[in-house]
């Protein structure tokens, strides 16, 4: 540093001063001063004497330093993005400064919640000495320390503080200094550190939607529309880039990707730039993810909850702070619902001559209406009504517009903050809370159009409401009565109308069969009656009454009308064009026909005490007045006393059944039941048991119908009936009253002599016998029953059922009725025949039970004979592990569950009858019911009946009623002849049951989901709703004080006391939860099934006890679970433990074990099986084979023994071992037990294998020969019983010759194989005519000898002549054939039924 300062010394001053400026920071550092000092004459003083010592006479010497700046601190901890796990105290450290000035330094320390250091700044300062020496290093007295450290500093060269309450959140921080000169140095540079409290697996991102408009929500999901949505993700640490966010609509299985995520490096907050789509079909529930990666190695994807931050309330009107988080959803909206009209309707006159409307809509009911908003904002709907003389609003339209605020408990008008009317708009209060009006401006005559529109909150225009057609007529007559829609049951009717002001006269327009009035001619069709003045009653002075039958003109009078469908305007002699609206009723003078009987049938004896009377649906004769009600009839007396024709002014009969048994309470009178919607009749609990009991006693019946009108038809043919509920028969035991039953039975009948019950002999089980091993997949059943007449004639057909359960449970079982082939005689008893029946439905590999009953023609069934069991045993024959269906894996609509298969469901058709009430359970007459698109009419029952619809699902599209809320859309299951009741309310009493359904607490829309709706009070269906694409399901309007309950059956839930209320609180939500499947399949180390195994399910972790099953019998086992981590445990006797790894069950998911842990296998501990085989004799047979199976008759192995024995290694259980040798039959199966870890032995005898041969002989004409001897091998085997019949066994396999002999007739012989099935010989044995002739030869000779004698014996006698030949002897018959047997009584082919149950 240089500079030169001349300047004059006073002659009195001691001193002589100089100003220096130091002009930049560069020249810090240490300055020199020369001093140069002249006299008068000039001369220079000697400098090295004019400047002092620094330390003489208070000099500073030659030399001083510069310093002009100030070192900033280097931070050191905590290190940027640093996480503070649980404690809310934060230890700063940033290293100390060293320089010239810094005797005391201040060190001024900040954080905050942002890195401009605005939000939540703490600042705090103090001094330290920070001088050369060590010794001095100091805080400056009066700093507190703690939290200012080190407490003693000594040689230490890092300064710190230590924060303490530092709030959860992520922090910046910085350090500067400010030395003893003042100098200032800048700020450190900023680190980033957070705390949450919790542990970093436990870190939440905060998401925050910004978007406008918005409807934001505290705790539940914001609304938003289309286009662009920034998505804010706070992190509670720095993260080392973007995170990964992505967004899944409801409607799709994928999660999209966001590609726009700012700032690219590392901070601990981002933006996400989302576009929301437009179609309205993705409107609903959409979820966000998001996930980053922190500087500390955490990775954090966990959402926090939404939330309005604690700074967010009433000071700063709700506004939006940056702190808020809006939770990892949110609901699209784009797209608002169209108001729904509710007055005036479609075709309205307005009445009593004004031109001035009151519209009336509902409010809309869509996302950004429905759900009141929040504090601090509102929900401005706007509503627009539109009015024109043209159908396309294309000229002279009218449009009015509104704004109101439906985001609070009572809405008001945006302008003005009041529901108060405003600019002819109103709201409705009350009974009418949902109803928005608008009083129109005064209107020309003529016909209107009007429609309604709204924009939401976020922008969205609904669609145009439907179009609706009214007309305005100062001069139109309105018209009375009969009502629009009546039903009248006569046929002279008075029509009445309001009278028009200054009118003098009427023109009335008559027609039947249309509407459009043109043509008009006198009666019968279209009726024209013009200048009517004559008022036929005059009873009022507002109504003209006009009399079809007596008013005039015409003259002469119209007379009655026709019955068929009337239509009928009236116009005034003001405007002769100007026709009042157009009403219909119609005129039914006519009753409908007689119902055909059905059962009971003519001398039916019944054995049901309160027997099912069924008969024919009819219609109304000429369709007017459907439907039609039935009423019933019974009486003891044909002729139906106190009831001489229906149910008219001449009955005298009752609707209460007698009071005692006595018959004859039943002939005195009639007792009838009714009206009655269906097609059948079962008497009660009022119907006592004891009545209609008595064999001996004939009842009558019949049946009339009424129809809508009144009109009573005529009575259905009369039949009569018994009732018999006396026991089973059980076939031997001589049913009462059959003669030849009752005496003694033939001897052949009797297969245990003694046996005073004979059941054994009527029905039992031939094959497969009891626990055979079968290897088809149908097995042909067989049974025997009696050849006896008198049990015969009772068998009317047989009922089969077969199950793998042995108790037959009916949800397990097949049944199987009818009448089934007829096999033949019984081979081994000829007193029995066989009857057969082969399995229509292949069956799966397992055990299975079977049984057998007969049934006579009254229907009476015998006991079931004791059940058989087999097991089907087919290679690659296992039931599916996985099935498709279960009770929580529902089928689709219109399918149902049968063995794990989803089947279509098939539904009857018929009828539908809708019957329509107020909240009182009053009947509303007139109501138009649509379904399908086809309307109909209530009756004064308040009832239609829509014919002969198909089986399934129908729209009821609408039903309406003057003074009522419209009922809405819902749908009906139509499976035969079907009842639903609907009760409308009036406008203001109404209110719904709605919500919405989600599959999982997530938010998962559960769409087209069935709801019904039943009145808690009296368990009656009221309504039925599928669930739209959003989840959301709304009753139709319900009276408001009633007590609802909901349930879904395809997920077996329910919710109860539900109470209607408006659309804007009260929504259900209603969490499925859906249980998922755990299936699996449990094998030992050889492959081989493990039944009866323990299986546990537990939840992981912490292994909480869930549910325990047993394996079948092939090895399988299931669970139903919520959604969860699970693990399985196995055990049985004789294996080792098994523990699963963990494994997920989602909602409605089947996880089958083997696909997702791979094979099931209980490591067994073994035990030896050895066999040793020897034949009857007991010598040992070298080699046979040795099949072993298991307890339930599946193939386990197969050894072959070597020297007569053979061993093998099996898991621990029982088994079924059976031997089979070249020339011995197969043994029986034994049974025996391994244990594990021993030895057991088993020996099998082996008899010689053997055959049997059959021999039945008979006659030339094919009757029996008893008696004929039988060779086999020319040893006599034995002689033929009545039958011709002889069974031969124990004969060794091969060919053997069978001769057959008796007196009498020619012998025959043959040669037979003998195999293990019995060979049937069926032979005829020819007459032996030989002796016959030898005899008649002789004779004749004798006689020709005699005759010779007495002629020529003085002679010598003719040439002797040739001897004739004898007749030939009859050759051998043919080839044997099997003898045909008749069953007496035979079983005619008829169909079989089966029902089939889940196996």
């Amino acid at each position: 540093m240089t500079g030169v300062q001349t300047c004059a010394l006073p002659i009195s001053s001691n001193w002589l001063s100089s100003t220096y400026t130091i002009q930049n920071t560069t020249y810090d550092g240490v300055a020199n001063v020369l001093v140069s000092v002249y006299d008068i004459s000039g001369n220079q003083a000697d400098s090295s004497r004019i400047i002092a010592a620094n330390d003489v006479n208070n000099s500073d010497g030659p030399t001083f330093i510069v310093d002009t700046l100030c070192n900033a601190p280097t931070l050191l901890s905590p290190s940027d993005g640093a996480y503070s796990i649980t404690t809310d105290e934060v230890k700063f450290k940033w290293g100390s400064i060293n320089e010239q000035a810094s005797q005391y330094v201040t060190y001024n320390i900040q954080w905050a919640k942002n890195t401009g250091f605005t939000t939540d700044l703490t600042s705090v300062s103090a001094q330290c000495n920070e001088s050369f020496t060590t010794a001095n290093k100091a805080w400056k007295a009066g700093t507190s320390i703690p939290p200012w450290s080190p407490q003693t500093i000594g040689s230490l060269t890092w300064r710190g503080y230590n924060a303490s309450s530092v709030d959860v959140g992520t922090w910046y921080w910085r350090v500067r200094a400010i030395d003893a000169l003042g100098n200032e140095s800048s700020w450190s540079t900023y680190r980033s550190f957070s705390r949450s409290g919790t542990s970093p697996s436990e870190q939440q991102l905060r998401l925050r939607y910004i978007k406008t408009p918005k409807i934001d929500y505290n705790t539940t999901p914001d609304v938003m529309g289309s286009g662009t949505i920034l998505i804010q993700v706070h992190s509670p640490e720095t993260l080392q880039g973007p995170p990964t966010v992505r967004v899944k609509l409801h409607n799709s299985a994928d999660w999209t990707t966001v590609t726009s995520v700012t700032p690219s490096g590392q901070a601990a907050t981002y933006t996400a730039t989302y576009t929301a789509p437009s179609n309205s079909y993705n409107n609903g529930l959409a979820l966000v993810s998001a996930q980053g990666t922190a500087i500390s190695g955490n990775i954090i994807n966990t959402i926090s909850p939404a939330r309005w931050s604690d700074s967010r309330n009433a000071s700063n009107n709700y506004a939006p702070q940056e702190s808020d988080s809006d939770g990892g959803s949110f609901y699209l909206d784009t797209a608002t619902d169209a108001p729904a009209l509710r007055f005036p309707n479609n075709g309205y006159s307005v009445p009593n001559h004004l031109n001035i409307v009151d519209f009336n809509f509902s409010k809309i009911t869509d996302l950004s209406a429905e759900r009141p908003s929040n504090l601090g904002q509102n929900n401005c709907i706007t509503y627009n009504i539109q009015y024109s003389t043209t159908a396309d609003f294309s000229s002279n339209v009218i449009t009015q517009s509104v704004d109101v605020n439906e985001s609070i408990a009572s809405p008001v008008f945006c302008a003005t903050g009041s529901s108060i009317a405003y600019n002819n708009w109103s709201i409705g209060t009350g009974a009418t809370a949902t109803s928005r009006g608008h009083k129109s401006q005064a209107l020309s005559n003529g016909s209107w159009y009007w429609r309604v529109w709204a924009t939401d909150k976020l922008g969205n225009q609904s669609p145009y409401s439907e179009t609706r057609q009214f007309s305005v007529s100062t001069v139109r007559p309105g018209l009375n009565s009969p009502t629009d829609l009546s039903l009248l049951n006569y046929n002279d009717p008075v029509l009445r109308w309001g009278k028009v002001p200054s009118a003098t006269s009427y023109n009335i327009r008559l027609s039947r069969g249309d509407n459009v009035f043109i043509n008009y001619t006198l009666y019968p069709d279209k009726i024209a009656v013009n200048g009517f003045t004559n008022d036929w009653c005059a009873s009022t002075t507002s109504i003209m009454d006009y009399n079809v039958s007596v008013s005039t003109p015409p003259t002469p009078a119209i007379g009655r009308l026709e019955d068929g469908v009337w239509y009928w305007a009236v116009s005034s002699n003001l405007d002769s064009q100007a026709y009042s609206g157009t009403w219909r009723f119609t005129v039914d003078t006519t009753g409908p026909p007689a119902p055909s009987l059905i059962t009971l049938t003519n001398g039916q004896v019944s054995q049901n005490k309160r027997p099912t009377f069924t008969w024919s649906a009819v219609t109304d004769t000429n369709d007017l007045s459907n439907p039609v009600r039935y009423y019933i009839q019974i009486s003891g007396n044909a002729n139906f006393p106190g009831a001489p024709g229906p149910a008219n002014s001449s009955f005298s009969g009752t609707n209460t059944w007698p009071s005692t048994s006595s018959f004859t309470s039943w002939t005195t009178k009639t007792y009838q039941r009714g009206p009655l919607t269906t097609i059948s009749f079962v008497p009660n609990q009022d119907f006592p048991e004891t009545l209609l009991t008595d064999p001996g006693s004939t009842f009558y019946w019949r049946v009339y119908a009424v129809d809508s009108a009144g009109n009573v038809g005529t009575n259905s043919l009369t039949r009569n009936f018994r009732v018999s509920t006396s026991p089973l028969l059980l076939w031997g035991d001589n049913p009462t009253g059959d003669d030849e039953c009752e005496k003694n039975w033939p001897t052949g009948c009797i297969m245990e002599p003694g046996n005073a019950s004979r059941d054994e002999l009527a029905l039992g089980l031939r094959s497969p016998s009891n626990g055979f091993t079968t290897n088809t997949r149908n097995p042909a059943l067989e049974w025997r029953h009696s050849r006896c007449e008198c049990v015969v004639k009772q068998i009317s057909s047989y009922v089969i059922e077969y199950s793998k359960d042995i108790t037959f449970p009916s949800d397990k079982t097949t049944d199987v009725s009818g009448v089934f082939q007829v096999l033949g005689i019984n081979p081994d008893n000829i007193n029995l025949i066989n009857m057969g029946y082969t399995i229509q439905t292949p069956l799966y590999n397992g055990t299975y039970f079977w049984r057998v009953c007969a049934v006579d023609s009254a229907g009476n069934r015998t006991q079931f004979t004791a059940p058989w069991s087999f097991t089907v045993n087919v290679p690659d024959n296992e039931q599916p592990s996985t099935p498709e269906c279960s009770s929580t894996i529902p089928c689709p609509s219109g399918q149902t569950c049968q063995s794990g298969v989803c089947v279509p469901i098939t539904y009857s058709a018929g009828n539908l009858t809708i019957t329509v009430q107020n909240s009182g359970g009053t009947a509303i007459s007139g109501a138009t019911v649509t379904v399908d698109g086809t309307a109909q009419t209530t009756d004064a029952a308040g009832q239609v009946t829509f014919s002969s619809l198909s089986g399934g699902d129908h729209t009821i599209n609408n039903v309406t009623a003057s003074g009522y809320v419209d009922y809405g859309t819902s749908t009906i299951l139509i499976n035969g002849n079907t009842s639903q009741t609907i009760t409308l309310t009036t406008p203001g009493t109404e209110g719904y049951v709605w919500g919405t359904v989600y599959f999982d607490a997530i938010g998962t829309a559960a769409p087209n989901v069935l709801i019904d709706i039943y009145n808690q009070s009296t368990d009656v269906k009221v309504d039925s709703r599928l669930t739209n694409s959003e989840g959301k399901f709304q009753s139709s309007p319900l009276p408001s004080t009633g007590t609802y309950y909901i349930k879904i059956p395809a997920y077996e839930k329910e919710l109860r006391d539900l109470q209607p209320t408006s659309l804007t609180t009260g929504e259900k939500i209603v969490i499925l939860e859906t249980k998922g499947t755990v299936t699996g399949i449990v094998q030992d180390d050889t492959g081989q099934i493990v039944s009866s195994a323990t299986v546990v399910l537990k939840k992981y972790p912490g292994e909480e006890f869930v549910d325990t099953k047993t394996t079948n019998s092939i090895g399988q086992f299931s669970f139903d679970a919520l959604p969860g981590t699970y693990i399985v445990t196995i055990s049985k006797a004789g294996y080792d433990a098994y523990t699963s790894s963990s494994f997920s069950v989602q909602s409605k998911q089947t996880v089958n074990l083997q696909s997702v842990l791979g094979n099931i296998v209980l490591n067994s501990i073994r035990g030896t099986l050895t066999v040793s085989v020897k034949d009857d004799k007991g010598a040992t047979i070298n080699t046979a084979t040795v099949t072993i199976r298991s307890s339930t008759g599946a193939v386990v192995r197969s050894i072959t023994t070597s020297g007569g024995t053979g061993s093998t290694q099996l898991a621990p259980g029982a088994y079924r071992v059976s031997a089979v040798a070249s020339g011995f039959a197969e043994s029986l199966q034994q049974t025996t037990n391994i244990t594990s870890n021993q030895t057991s032995s088993l020996s099998i005898t082996l008899a010689p294998a053997t055959g049997s041969i059959r021999v039945v002989a008979t006659d030339a004409s094919g009757a029996p020969l008893a008696g004929a001897s039988v060779y086999i091998d020319g040893t006599l085997s034995g002689i033929t019983d009545d039958q011709g019949e002889l069974l031969v066994t124990g004969l060794k396999l091969g060919t053997h010759t069978v001769r057959v002999t008796k007196g009498g007739y020619t012998a025959v012989e043959e040669q037979i194989t003998a195999g293990e099935a019995t060979a049937i010989v069926d032979t005829a044995l020819p007459k032996n005519n030989l002796l016959l002739y030898l005899g008649i030869g002789l004779g004749l000779l004798i006689l020709a000898g005699a005759i010779y004698f007495l002629k020529f014996a003085n002679k010598g006698g003719p040439k002797r002549p040739p001897m004739p030949k004898g007749p030939a002897l009859p050759g051998r018959p043919g080839a044997p054939k099997l003898r045909p047997h008749r069953h007496k009584g035979g079983l005619p082919p008829s169909s079989i039924k089966i029902k089939k149950k889940n196996l």
